[in-house]
């Protein structure tokens, strides 16, 4: 099985395209999340978004392809 390389740069994309958690921000009121909500957040990146849907007590699960972007998410967001 061929490896694919992992091109994404956490830090880049937090200090370049931010733009892209705020645009999913108008997502949140559409999920009204709830206290022991599950909510599966695909494609995560940095964690911004799930980390503002676990802020309202809902139990996130932060999933993306780049491994580099889970680390920076797990960086920023330990919980």
């Amino acid at each position: 099985m061929e490896k694919i390389m992992d091109s994404w740069n956490a830090n880049l994309y937090d200090s370049k395209h931010s733009f892209v958690s705020m645009f999913g921000e108008s997502l949140i009121e559409l999920l009204a999340p709830r206290k022991g909500e599950k909510i599966l957040d695909l494609g995560c990146g940095t964690g911004d978004l799930a980390r503002k849907l676990a802020g309202f007590g809902a139990e996130i699960t932060g999933v993306d392809k780049s491994a580099k972007m889970i680390e920076q998410a797990r960086s920023k967001y330990p919980s």
